[in-house]
């Protein structure tokens, strides 16, 4: 500025004397060229000369999108990494792909945008489903979650609002063999598993309010009812029914009437008696059939030995039980008299047997016969099973074989049939008849 203004002034200066020529060579004109021999390089006029000035500045171009630095129209600005997931857009001109902008990209898995974090939506960094029906935990509005097994049985049902299929919820699906919801587990309903009915009338064992079960038998007589409340149709309840002859409600008893009803419901209480082969022989008698025909030849066809050979006779073959008899002699619910006195020795019940009921032994009410003291072959143990010592087969006379006795006038428990005890088979003794 100060190099300008000093030329100007000076011209002024010089106009206002006059406008005069100035010159310090008279030959040398007026803004002429130098000169000659001028060696400062001012002008011939004498007036410095005026330097250009330098280039003034001008506005200020704006930074470039992508100096990382956000100015001018950049709205954002990272630098090299503009244009890349989760920085700038390329134009600056707002933030490029990222969690939250609604689609799925870069190495997200999933995006909801606004709604990330959310119940049903991706979560808040991008990197997976957030809390949602079907992830096995209970959260929002879930009343319950399976993770991948919603929807089937026994599990959440598919939209997580509620329990699906299962046993307890009242309809039969699945596995399931019944289904009673909440009665599941009670009598007369499902059992608690969904597997199979529960306690109930029918299924064979007394329980809850029931008298009796009978299973499939219920309603049948001799069984409960079919409503398990009481005992169906039976020989007992005093009314003739189903297989029944008579029904009386008889108890037994060594008391029992004949004539009367049998405690089974198949006849009334018969009589018979006993008698006793006075004449002492031999056991070899040819078998059982060769004693028999000594009892109908002296008595009558209506009388059979009172004897066991184990095989074509037996009483018994567990001890006073009554079981697995063959060819027996005795009859059930029968009161047996002394041929000899007409008073009563016994009355058998469904077992079947003289001296023993209810499986047990019994003393006789009165003696069979007054012996001789010689008394009478049965080849039974104390409590009618067979013995071996039976004379084989009451077949043989030898000393050397054996059999065993009991003495007629015996009653006591322990003394009959075989009190007599073993004897050789040489000895002659009787045998009770007994009638049919």
């Amino acid at each position: 500025m100060t190099r300008l203004f000093m030329p100007v002034v000076m011209l002024g200066f010089l106009l206002a004397a006059g406008c005069g020529q100035v010159t310090t060579d008279a030959d040398a004109p007026v803004g002429g060229p130098d000169a000659p021999g001028s060696t400062d390089g001012a002008p011939s006029d004498g007036v410095p000369p005026i330097d250009a000035p330098p280039d003034a500045p001008t506005d200020a171009i704006p930074a470039s999108c992508g100096d990382g630095v956000v100015n001018g129209t950049d709205t954002c600005d990272d630098g090299a990494n503009n244009g890349g997931y989760g920085f700038c857009n390329s134009s600056c001109s707002g933030p490029g792909a990222r969690c939250g902008d609604g689609t799925q990209n870069g190495p997200e898995a999933c995006d909801s945008g606004a709604n990330n974090g959310m119940y049903g939506f991706c979560n808040s960094a991008c990197t997976a489903l957030g809390p949602r029906c079907g992830d096995g935990t209970q959260n929002g509005p879930e009343t319950c979650d399976s993770g991948a097994n919603n929807g089937s049985y026994g599990f959440c049902n598919s939209a997580c609002t509620a329990l699906g299929p299962r046993c307890g919820d009242g309809v039969q699906n699945g596995p399931e063999t019944c289904d009673s919801g909440a009665n599941n587990g009670q009598y007369g309903f499902c059992n608690s598993a969904c597997t199979a009915l529960g306690p109930r009338c029918g299924d064979s064992i007394t329980n809850g309010p029931e008298t009796c079960d009978s299973g499939a038998n219920n309603g049948s007589y001799g069984f409960c009812n079919g409503a398990c409340t009481a005992l169906g149709p039976r020989c007992g309840d005093s009314i003739t029914n189903g297989p029944e002859t008579c029904d009386q409600a008889t108890v037994f008893s060594q008391t029992m009437a004949a004539g009367v009803c049998r405690p089974d419901c198949a006849g009334t209480v018969q009589q018979k008696s006993i008698q006793f082969y006075t004449t002492r022989v031999t056991p070899a008698q040819g078998g059982i059939a060769g004693i028999d025909n000594l009892c109908i030849a002296s008595f009558g066809s209506t009388y059979r030995a009172l004897v066991v050979d184990g095989s074509t006779r037996i009483a018994t073959v567990t001890g006073n039980a009554g079981d697995g008899q063959v060819g027996w002699v005795v009859a059930a619910y029968t009161r047996y008299t002394s041929a000899e006195t007409s008073a009563l020795v016994f009355i058998t019940d469904n077992t079947r047997l003289i001296g023993a009921s209810g499986g047990q032994d019994r003393d006789l009410l009165a003696p069979i016969h007054s012996d001789d003291g010689w008394g009478s072959w049965t080849g039974a143990n104390a409590d009618w099973t067979s013995s071996t010592s039976d004379c084989v087969n009451w077949s043989s006379s030898l000393s050397t074989d054996f059999g065993l006795s009991c003495i007629a006038a015996s009653t006591t428990t322990g003394t009959f049939p075989n009190n007599g005890g073993v004897s050789n088979c040489a000895q002659l003794r009787h045998f009770f008849c007994v009638q049919q």
